[in-house]
C-alpha cells in the first residue's frame, strides 16, 4: 500500500507539471492571439489620436509611430508585446489614462476573492457529490446528483445570475446584489469582514452553482472507473472498509483530472474576468474601442510613457 501511495504521489506531482506547462503556453498562446487580432482589426489607433489631437499633419502622425513602435516590423511589435507583458509592463490604458497592470491589480484582489472562493467551495462540494454517486452507480443518489449537475451545466450563468438576484436581493432582500462593501457604513474588524461576504455570496454562489457540476460529473466518472482498479480490489480483499477505501486509496487517484479542470478552468476564469480588458489596452496600438473619452488627447498621450 505504501508503493501505491508513492506512485500516486509521483503521478500527481507529474500531473501538477504537466498542467503548470499547459498554463504557461495557454498565457502565451493567447497573448499572440490578442496581437494578431488586433492587428486585424480594421482603423488605427495613432490616426485616431491625432486627430482628436487636432493635428494630422504626417511629421506628427510619423512621431506618434515611433513612440509607440509601430514604425518596426510585426514581429519586432510581437516579440516587444510578449517581453513587456512577461515583466508584466502591460502598456498604458489611452481610456483610463494610466497603466494598465495598474488597473488589474487594483481589481485582483476582489477577482481572487470571487474565483478563490468559488473554486475551493465547488471542488469540495463536486468532489463529496461524484464519490457519493460513485458509490451506487445507476442508483437513487446516483440519478439525483447527475440529474441536478446536468441541470446545472446546462443553465446559462447569466441566467443563474439573475434568478439569484432577483430571489435573494430583490424579493427576499436578504443579499445585496452590487458592490464589494456598504460603502454607507463604516464597518470595521469581524463587521467588515462578514459584510464583504454578503456581498460576496450572489457572485460566488452563481459560479460555484456552474462548477460544482462540472466537478460532480468529473469526480463521479473518474471515482467509478477508480474504483474497478485491481488495487481497490486488494484493499476491499485486505478487509478495508468502504468508506477507508474510498478516502484513503481511491481519492487520491481520482482527484488527477479533477486537478487538470481546476487548473484549466481557473486560468480561463481569470483570462475571462480581465481578458475583455486586456483586449482593450494592452496591446493600444490598432484598437478603437480604447480610444480617449475622459480627457482630451493630448492630456492622454503626454501621460503614456514612450515605447
Amino acid at each position: 500500500m505504501q508503493l501505491t501511495s508513492a506512485l500516486a504521489g509521483r503521478r500527481i506531482g507529474r500531473r501538477l507539471i504537466q498542467l503548470v506547462l499547459v498554463l504557461v503556453l495557454v498565457l502565451l498562446g493567447t497573448m499572440v492571439l490578442n496581437f494578431v487580432l488586433l492587428k486585424l482589426i480594421p482603423g488605427d489607433l495613432v490616426d485616431v489620436i491625432a486627430s482628436e489631437s487636432g493635428n494630422v499633419s504626417p511629421q506628427y502622425v510619423a512621431q506618434l509611430r515611433e513612440a509607440y513602435g509601430l514604425d518596426h516590423s510585426v514581429a519586432w511589435q510581437l516579440l516587444h508585446y510578449v517581453g513587456h507583458a512577461l515583466r508584466l509592463d502591460l502598456g498604458f490604458s489611452f481610456r483610463f489614462g494610466e497603466p494598465v497592470a495598474a488597473l488589474i491589480f487594483g481589481r485582483l484582489p476582489a477577482t481572487l476573492a470571487l474565483i478563490g472562493t468559488a473554486l475551493i467551495v465547488s471542488v469540495s462540494l463536486g468532489m463529496l457529490l461524484g464519490v457519493l454517486a460513485a458509490r451506487s452507480p445507476h442508483g437513487a443518489v446516483d440519478t439525483l446528483v447527475s440529474s441536478l449537475a446536468t441541470i446545472g451545466y446546462s443553465a446559462p450563468m447569466f441566467w443563474t445570475a439573475l434568478m439569484l438576484i432577483v430571489i435573494f436581493g430583490v424579493h427576499l432582500e436578504w443579499l445585496p446584489i452590487g458592490g464589494v462593501v456598504d460603502t454607507n457604513v463604516a464597518h470595521h474588524g469581524a463587521a467588515l469582514l462578514l459584510d464583504r461576504l454578503r456581498h460576496l455570496v450572489l457572485s460566488a454562489a452563481t459560479l460555484v452553482l456552474y462548477y460544482v457540476a462540472i466537478f460532480a460529473r468529473l469526480a463521479r466518472a473518474s471515482m467509478i472507473e477508480t474504483l474497478q482498479e485491481d488495487f481497490i480490489r486488494t484493499a476491499r480483499a485486505k478487509g478495508g472498509r468502504p468508506w477507508y477505501v474510498v478516502t484513503h486509496h481511491a481519492l487520491r487517484h481520482a482527484l488527477l483530472p479533477v486537478l487538470t479542470m481546476l487548473g484549466l478552468l481557473s486560468i480561463t476564469r481569470r483570462l475571462s474576468a480581465s481578458g475583455m480588458h486586456l483586449g482593450k489596452s494592452v496591446p493600444l496600438r490598432q484598437l478603437r474601442e480604447d480610444a480617449p473619452h475622459r480627457e482630451p488627447a493630448a492630456a492622454r498621450i503626454s501621460k503614456a510613457p514612450p515605447v
